[in-house]
């Protein structure tokens, strides 16, 4: 079974993932310091230059969901490649862009494609693989690791300020590409983790399973799929040692050797391996960013109706029991196996599969729940006010250009710093979670709406400012899937963050034009920045209110009930009598 190391390797996938969402970031929330450039080059409006950052940015949320459903079928290392290979190819092609609807369609919009290759790819498979190597821990790592956010936003918008200057925004773009080729010679170690012997099964339960072989995320590079069997209903799959490549070279004599070792002891022991593995979007942890809660060990777990006997040491048993007990076992495996046993043809199966997993990630049966819509209501406002900040902050200021050029970086330092202290909270003090997720977007989004009447000649206001309101972007990143499990449940985790990746790519969207529209030929920079604190402090007040609300909508739903049942009884008598 893959078990999560909680250290180890994990530390350096942790650091290579700050390194990575570092860059990624930063290109995109430091792009307000490009945009004066391009539009003096131009000679363009504020309202079509507004559209190269909500583009680019509504585009990483909406995507996001999409490159999970990647990662699922291609693991994470050639994603996250791919990714950053074409997102500096389409970086480069903007550097040449004659004109500005050329530069939106390449930097901003082929950048960030909501089916296919995007810098989304990037930060995704960064994430989302600290969750492959951390489950007491994830917190922490999980925290230092988004941290890379605030420090990308602080150190590109310092090298903007610096370099565009010098060198101007297309030679910027360039240095922008070559930050993401170091992101392709990062993420080549981006690799699974391996499978550990967890537990024993009966000599009779392996015989009957030679055959139930299908293709997998986690052993992706430790078995291949039969080309007989497309898919399988089972959990328990033949693993071959024998074909185990992931630190074996064929040229290499030693690597050559251990594997005819290798083979050879299976054969005289005669044992048959088998591993406990599903599709990576079936795991109901996913997205989550909070401490796995291990119960009371026990040695036996049943999977398939198969009795495991499980070995090792009371860790390594909680570890097992959580990873067992957290797989999603939903409708969707049974319809595989239905569909092989009738003979459907395997390209049908790919496509059924393809369904089931935008069913898992965009369920809209979650909008049944109360707590739910809540949530979608504030995960669309907290991105409408979200992005101007970042893009007009310095524009409107009538300080210094050196002091303006601050603003930017005081966000992203404040936002690093929250990040990590968002992280040890939650490993400590979970309940305060969503206290602290909706007190920080008040108190961020006050200081944005403040900012829009008071200070825009104060050097000391303009750096309190971005101090104060880089508290919001991070305590809503780290904390919000802890809120979600609260109130919907870890196994609803994946299909609220589908959704709620959409609602928040398009509040990028809608949010960053509308300020454009503000803002317009006047550059009056008022009813935008009121606009952006109103969206970020109604997002906080839905959080703060959002235990109070729930308890008066199910003590309504209860009254509701139970008067429903006074008036049915007599009714029911009178028809008696």
């Amino acid at each position: 079974m893959v078990i999560p190391p909680d250290g180890g390797y994990g530390w350096l996938i942790m650091v290579i993932g700050f390194l990575c969402q570092l860059i990624v970031d930063g290109i995109l929330l430091s792009i307000g310091g490009i945009l004066p450039e391009i539009e003096q080059e131009f000679n363009a409006i504020k309202s079509q230059m507004v559209l190269v950052g909500s583009v680019q940015i509504g585009c990483y949320y909406l995507s996001g969901s999409f490159a999970s459903i990647l990662i699922n079928r291609f693991a994470f290392r050639p994603v996250a490649i791919s990714g950053a290979l074409l997102s500096m190819l389409a970086v480069v092609a903007g550097s040449f862009s004659p004109n500005l609807y050329v530069l939106i369609l390449v930097y901003s919009a082929i950048v960030e494609p909501a089916g296919g290759c995007s810098l989304s790819l990037i930060w995704c498979s960064s994430q989302l693989i600290v969750a492959c190597y951390f489950e007491r821990y994830r917190p922490v790592a999980n925290g230092f690791a988004c941290s890379g956010v605030g420090a990308g936003a602080c150190v590109f918008s310092l090298l903007n300020n610096w370099l565009v200057p010098i060198i101007g925004w297309r030679n910027m773009l360039r240095v922008q590409a070559g930050a993401l080729l170091l992101v392709v010679l990062m993420t080549i170690a981006y690799v699974e983790v391996r499978p550990v012997k967890v537990g024993m099964l009966p000599e009779n339960i392996l015989d009957s399973s030679s055959d139930e072989y299908y293709g997998n995320f986690y052993v992706h590079y430790y078995l291949r799929g039969s080309q007989k069997t497309p898919s399988s209903k089972s959990l328990l799959s033949l693993y071959d040692p024998d074909q185990d490549q992931s630190k074996c070279c064929p040229c290499c004599r030693k690597c050559l050797k251990r594997r005819r070792e290798r083979k050879e002891q299976v054969r005289r022991e005669k044992k048959r391996n088998m591993i406990i593995r599903t599709s990576y979007i079936e795991r109901e942890d996913l997205f989550y960013t909070g401490p796995a809660e291990y119960e009371k060990p026990h040695s036996r777990e049943t999977l398939e109706g198969k009795e495991i006997q499980l070995l090792g040491s009371e860790k390594s048993t909680q570890q097992a029991n959580y990873g067992i007990q957290h797989i999603n076992k939903g409708e969707d495996r049974r319809a595989t196996a239905e569909s092989i046993e009738r003979g459907v043809p395997k390209k049908r199966c790919v496509e059924s599969k393809f369904m089931r997993m935008l069913s898992r990630l965009f369920d809209y049966h979650l909008f049944k729940q109360f707590e739910f819509r809540i949530l979608v209501v504030s995960a669309f406002l907290y991105p409408m006010g979200f992005n101007i900040p970042f893009v007009y902050s310095k524009a409107r200021t009538k300080i210094h250009k050196d002091y303006a050029n601050l603003i930017t970086p005081a966000i992203g330092f404040t936002n690093f710093t929250c990040r990590i202290i968002c992280g040890f909270v939650a490993y400590k003090r979970r309940t305060w979670t969503t206290n602290i997720c909706g007190g920080g977007l008040v108190f961020g989004g006050f200081f944005v709406f403040l900012s829009a009447f008071f200070g825009q000649d104060l050097v000391w206001f303009q750096m309190l400012y971005g101090i104060c309101y880089g508290v919001a972007p991070a305590v809503y990143a780290t904390l919000r899937a802890i809120i979600y499990v609260k109130y919907l449940g870890l196994a609803k985790l994946t299909n609220a963050f589908g959704i709620t990746a959409l609602a928040m790519g398009i509040g990028v969207f809608s949010g960053t034009t509308i300020a454009g529209w503000l803002v317009g030929d006047s550059l009056n920079y008022t009813a935008a920045f009121v606009f952006a604190g109103l969206c970020l402090m109604s997002s906080g007040m839905l959080k703060l209110m959002l235990p109070s609300l729930v308890k008066c909508h199910y003590r309504q739903l209860n009254r509701k009930r139970k008067s429903s049942r006074k008036t049915v009884r007599p009714r029911k008598l009178e028809l008696v009598q």
